[in-house]
């Protein structure tokens, strides 16, 4: 049994109470794929540090501290634990006998996904915890000396002592990392397995959730058959300076309102919303654009000067011309300057959106250049397919459809200026990958690329 200071062993078993030791048990034994010999063996760890006899004033939580220990001893030896293998336990345990018998006629061997992640998360905290006590005697010596300026070179200093216990440290807090949301999804080959993700995977399909229509037929044909923008895919439309990416992209959040009524949440708890974050436009240029697609002329018939009218005139007039309409799908946009979000704050964007009763289904970002990476790549080419990259691992986690864009570069802009002035049309065509600006690992991370280009 490791050895840990017993002021920290204290602060821990403070925290757990028998409705959680009841979880952990039937994390235990629970048939659920994402409960792996990692998993069993960081268990294992963590309550090997505890003696039963340090409950002995709770009867119940030394019961089941006996009990868990018991059971991760045997899971370790991946001993199939089932009924019959639990009722011969409780023959064995004494004393505890009779407490043992009422735990296992309580046990929940359909443990979820959710409530697997729950428990791993709370034990993944507490092994984190305990390490970082371990380390900072170590931690508190190494900052004295740096600020004593007690060594001799600074670069030794960093070389020989903080790296050795930071990358040490780091090290053991990746080992007892929390289960990877993408692992819920892991399977095998057996009939099981196999048949349960199959099932998922055509339920998903047959959801309206599953695709965005476009609004537009032809495309919806060129995209999937007739369906539109696919969940789960990375879609970006690749054009030159000032050939209307923008007012695709803002076209597009306005039709995915329009023309997916129909669309389902995978939480029915949820309202539906479209999300459009514009690094490119500030808030008052993007409703001027809005106010532009949806009402371009006046009664006149001559383009609408929206300095002639008020906030309520316009609303109204949207309203009544049913321009809008948010009884089933709500639309959010969004400005930030430029570098200024990354996709983890996205993904603090969809999850406030959450709280507040939404269900992001469509994102729309303009534009991939404008966006920082999480990374921090210090090369452009990097950096920009970093950003598509994670922005793919947003569309897979929440399984909506995201669409950005990008630039080509100036030979693209060459070629095209010179097609026009030959009167050849979809000229689009005739561009390439090398006409991609800055990364072609945009093109290698996203799941659609698609080149517009107006004639």
């Amino acid at each position: 049994m490791k050895k840990i200071n017993s002021e920290v062993l204290s602060t821990i078993a403070s925290g757990l109470t028998a409705s959680f030791l009841e979880k952990v048990i039937d994390l235990i034994v629970s048939k659920n794929i994402i409960v792996n010999k990692i998993i069993i063996k960081k268990f294992f760890d963590f309550f090997d540090l505890f003696d039963s006899n340090l409950f002995i004033e709770d009867r119940s939580l030394e019961t089941l501290i006996f009990f868990i220990k018991i059971l991760l001893k045997n899971k370790i030896k991946n001993i199939n634990i089932e009924t019959e293998f639990l009722l011969s336990i409780s023959l064995e345990q004494g004393q505890y006998y009779n407490e043992v018998c009422e735990i296992i006629d309580n046990i929940d061997f359909e443990l979820s996904n959710e409530e697997i992640c729950i428990v791993d998360e709370f034990i993944s905290n507490k092994l984190k915890y305990i390490t970082f006590m371990e380390k900072l005697p170590n931690l508190q010596d190494m900052l004295l000396d740096l600020q004593t300026g007690n060594f001799n070179s600074l670069d030794d200093f960093f070389i020989q002592t903080v790296q050795p216990i930071l990358t040490e440290a780091n090290n053991e807090l990746k080992r007892i990392e929390k289960i990877n949301k993408f692992s819920q999804k892991d399977f095998n080959l057996s009939k099981e397995s196999l048949g349960n993700v199959i099932n998922e995977t055509i339920e998903f399909k047959k959801k309206p959730a599953a695709f965005v229509k476009t609004g537009i037929q032809a495309l919806n044909e060129l995209l999937s058959f007739g369906k539109g923008w696919e969940a789960s895919r990375v879609y970006l439309m690749l054009g030159i300076s000032g050939q209307f990416k923008s007012g695709f992209l803002l076209n597009a959040i306005l039709w995915f309102q329009k023309w997916n009524q129909d669309i389902k949440c995978l939480d029915s708890s949820k309202k539906p919303a479209g999300l459009y974050i514009t690094l490119e436009n500030d808030i008052n240029e993007t409703v001027e654009r809005i106010i532009d697609i949806k009402i371009p002329f006046d009664e006149e018939d001559k383009p609408l000067d929206i300095s002639e009218y008020d906030s309520e005139d316009l609303t109204k007039h949207l309203n009544e011309e049913e321009k809008f309409n948010d009884d089933k799908i709500q639309l959010f946009f969004k400005y930030r300057p430029t570098r200024s979000i990354n996709a983890d704050n996205i993904v603090t964007m969809i999850e406030e959106l959450s709280e507040l009763g939404f269900e992001v289904r469509f994102l729309v970002v303009d534009y991939v250049l404008r966006m920082e990476s999480v990374s921090k790549e210090a090369e452009e080419r990097f950096r920009l397919a970093a950003i598509v990259d994670q922005l793919s691992v947003i569309a897979k986690e929440y399984k909506f459809p995201i669409l950005s864009a990008s630039q080509l570069n100036r030979e693209a802009m060459r070629r095209l200026e010179e097609m026009l002035l030959q009167g050849k049309a979809n000229i689009a065509k005739n561009l390439n990958s090398s006409n991609i600006g800055e990364s072609i690992g945009i093109i290698q991370n996203a799941d659609v690329v698609l080149i517009g280009q107006p004639e």
